[in-house]
């Protein structure tokens, strides 16, 4: 499969996008306040999509070190509620999921610019030639004949599902935000009459729901898709022999990891789970290290399974969960 460089995110659109979604836990009562933001990286193997970030007034005092133990393993019981809470705690309750309309319409008006102007050149062109589409000779109302606007000739010939396609639709999704805000801003009496502000909400809010998910979409598709696909063509087409030796190594590797952390288990808690994962991921490579040169120092690489996947969770959790 060939990947269409064009259908690629640049790294500039990247932080472009990623600043206009403005995702992190945010301590903002206060209306107006100066805001800071703290980018730290991926503190949660549940946010895989970007680094974790917090906002924060400026006059406060964030300890980025006490921020980091509060968010480790180490203060998470076995109901994933913290086992201590602290001022750095409250701030992470909050929903990190932002979105700023202002900036993500700006970003989409910028990619609406790039292309409109050689699109109006060539619907100019086609009018001038005359040579009108018969696929637009439907009898169901949309289209009546050549199509009779600039929009309409547009929206016949964008490839579904391209870049080009999703910012144009999720420009038209931003408009018809905005337009539906007017509408319900507006005076809603006319002459006396009541003008349908029911109708301007629900478009609103069907619109807004849209616009969320083709925008999130949109960065999964542009940031991510084509390596996803890599990968998956790699996997297929190493056989399904290479699948099931890479498979029974990554087994036996993984219960070598899990045998050394149960043999450092009588450490726990004197020492922490971080640290005795670490150490015991050492230990395990330096018994085997032909076994494990095809990995090195990926300790967390093999963790995340065994803190997921049985049988490996449950002989884990019975060292730090407490739970046999």
């Amino acid at each position: 499969m060939t990947i269409d460089k064009r259908e690629f995110l640049t790294d500039e659109e990247i932080e472009q996008l990623a600043d206009a979604l403005e995702d992190g836990f945010r301590d903002d009562y206060i209306p107006g306040m100066e805001m800071r933001k703290l980018v730290l990286g991926n503190l949660f193997e549940t946010n895989p999509l970007g680094d974790d970030a917090v906002y924060f007034p400026v006059a406060d005092g964030l300890n980025e070190e006490r921020l980091r133990v509060a968010t480790s393993r180490d203060n998470r019981d076995e109901l994933d509620l913290f086992k201590e809470t602290s001022w750095e705690t409250d701030m992470l309750w909050r929903n990190a999921f932002g979105f700023n309309l202002d900036k993500v319409e700006k970003y989409f008006r910028s990619k609406h610019d790039e292309v409109i102007g050689e699109y109006k050149r060539r619907y100019e062109k086609y009018l001038s030639n005359g040579d009108f589409d018969e696929a637009y000779d439907y009898d169901f109302g949309v289209f009546s004949g050549e199509p009779d606007t600039f929009e309409q000739w547009v929206e016949g010939r964008i490839f579904p599902y391209t870049r080009r396609w999703f910012e144009r639709h999720i420009f038209t999704l931003i408009k018809e935000v905005r337009g539906s805000q007017r509408h319900l801003s507006e005076d809603l009496v006319a002459e006396g009459k009541p003008v349908l502000p029911g109708y301007w909400l629900e478009k609103l809010v069907v619109s807004a729901m849209q616009l969320g998910r083709m925008v999130e979409h949109y960065r999964w598709k542009f940031q991510y898709e084509s390596s996803i696909v890599r990968r998956k063509e790699q996997s297929q087409k190493a056989g399904s022999g290479g699948g099931k030796s890479s498979s029974l190594a990554r087994e036996a590797r993984l219960e070598a990891f899990m045998f050394a952390i149960e043999q450092l288990a009588d450490l726990f808690p004197r020492m922490s789970e971080d640290a005795i994962v670490m150490q015991a991921f050492e230990n395990a490579a330096k018994r085997e290290e032909k076994f494990w040169k095809v990995a090195p120092g990926q300790a967390e690489r093999y963790v995340v399974p065994l803190r997921s996947e049985q049988p490996f969770k449950r002989r884990y959790d019975a060292i730090f969960r407490g739970n046999a």
